[in-house]
């Protein structure tokens, strides 16, 4: 089955920016463009196209002591949030009107609908994040309305009133990919190490590893492990579904917070 594309992280987009900024090697990052990852994938296009860090000096890249290098607040070894980095490209469209353009698209719209002109910077980022597989995860809140104009309208279903776009949610706006997450706590809940994802915590900027070990240790527990198996094969360890070779989704495990 082909997998589903992927969304970016922005948190982790503007992370690398800011490693990069702060003397990372935009070589090392464009073979992990050519591997397609997501993330390194926008961050280098914004990279080349000159977008900058305004606030980089709250930030500094440092190997605290035995971890990995990476980028830090200013005399911490506290690993940074990406979305306390500022772009220089954060003042050239207005968020909560791309999020609005976004929610039009996914409800069948066009980006024009809501009254924009084709060159306006909103319509142009939203066209990128679209094709960048960025989607509105709670559009259900919603509709689309027309009125009298042609143009359409986005209102909150329960009333009717005009929706603001900060209300919007959006894929990109995850820190990690939820079901990669869930995949982590199978592994877990079926005999993988804790000390094995402390470790990459501690030695990588890997941020479903960070995730699904926080949950772990904050009681968080699969409920439905007895539909997983842990096996190796091809040389390496896998969660399949009882009885097959088949990887699971992670959308599948449940866990006790679902409940």
């Amino acid at each position: 089955m082909p997998q589903r594309p992927v969304s970016y992280h922005e948190a982790h987009v503007r992370y690398l920016l800011a490693d990069i900024a702060l003397g990372g090697s935009p070589d090392y990052y464009r073979q992990w463009v050519a591997e397609g990852d997501p993330d390194t994938t926008v961050a280098m296009r914004r990279y080349e196209a000159g977008v900058t860090v305004t606030n980089l000096n709250r930030f500094e890249r440092k190997r605290p002591a035995g971890k990995n290098t990476r980028v830090v607040y200013k005399q911490t070894d506290r690993m940074a949030n990406g979305f306390d980095i500022r772009l220089s490209s954060d003042f050239t469209f207005h968020e909560s009107r791309v999020r609005l353009i976004l929610l039009n698209l996914q409800r069948g719209g066009t980006a024009e609908a809501l009254g924009d002109a084709d060159a306006a910077p909103d319509v142009k980022e939203a066209r990128q994040r679209w094709d960048d597989h960025v989607r509105v995860t709670n559009p259900d809140l919603f509709e689309r309305r027309g009125d009298a104009g042609g143009e359409a309208v986005l209102t909150y279903r329960s009333t009717g009133v005009t929706a603001d776009g900060w209300d919007v949610h959006l894929t990109s706006d995850a820190v990690c990919e939820e079901a990669e997450t869930r995949y982590l706590m199978a592994d877990l809940a079926l005999g993988g190490s804790l000390e094995f994802y402390r470790e990459v915590c501690d030695n990588s900027t890997e941020a479903t590893a960070m995730q699904a070990v926080a949950r772990w240790d904050d009681g968080y527990r699969v409920v439905n492990t007895g539909d997983y198996e842990r096996v190796r094969f091809d040389g390496n360890v896998h969660i399949v579904y009882a009885g097959t070779r088949q990887r699971i989704d992670g959308s599948d495990v449940r866990l006790n917070a679902d409940e």
